[in-house]
């Protein structure tokens, strides 16, 4: 057996490779903000070589800003000594971002750099917004819908219904009032011919 490469430890060679394997979008931070490290999908997602980036700021990176974002989960990781992470959503970048700030401590439980990973949210953004306007939609159409149900009493000679308040109306302003069915004028062919009897059948 190689003595060297004893079973479950991985080679620096090999930990690259798994580094730069991985989909997210990773880079390592200082705590002044700038990039030290990032893998392959980093420098894909900003366009830029390694030559480019290292050393940069990540908010001039990201945002083009010379300062850090509002919300910056970097910024709050340090603050309150944990992970931290938030949806961002900027005009200078092309998809929106779930961002994850992990910190790295030395051997006296000190910060001295952050884990920076971001995930490409935007298909799970779009069906949230998806989802948002059906509900919406939804919402709207109960709010205008009115149906009928239960026992409606009517009367049976002038055919008037009661209402909840014992009230009697009208058949068809009834309808009207709680459907959303409106009414035209017509008359039937017996009807016609009881009122009308000395019109032609045509």
């Amino acid at each position: 057996m190689d003595t060297d490469h004893p079973v479950g430890k991985a080679t620096d060679f090999e930990l690259e490779k798994l580094f730069n394997s991985i989909t997210d979008i990773i880079s390592v931070h200082d705590r002044n903000f700038r990039i030290v490290r990032a893998n392959k999908s980093f420098y894909s997602f900003i366009g830029k070589s390694q030559e480019d980036l290292l050393g940069k700021h990540c908010y001039e990176v990201f945002h083009g800003k010379s300062e850090p974002w509002p919300n910056c989960p970097y910024k709050k990781s340090l603050e309150f000594n944990s992970t931290v992470s938030e949806v961002i959503e900027d005009d200078n970048l092309p998809v929106p971002l779930l961002v994850s700030c992990c910190p790295i401590y030395d051997e006296t439980d000190q910060i001295v750099a952050v884990v920076h990973i971001a995930r490409n949210i935007s298909r799970e953004r779009h069906r949230e917004r998806k989802r948002e306007e059906l509900i919406r939609e939804l919402s709207e159409a109960l709010t205008e819908l009115k149906v009928l149900n239960g026992i409606l009493t009517i009367c049976v000679s002038c055919k008037n219904i009661k209402e909840g308040d014992g009230a009697w109306v009208r058949i068809e302003k009834f309808i009207a009032e709680n459907t959303k069915a409106t009414f035209s004028h017509g008359i039937c062919p017996d009807c016609a011919q009881k009122l009308y009897p000395d019109l032609d059948d045509e």
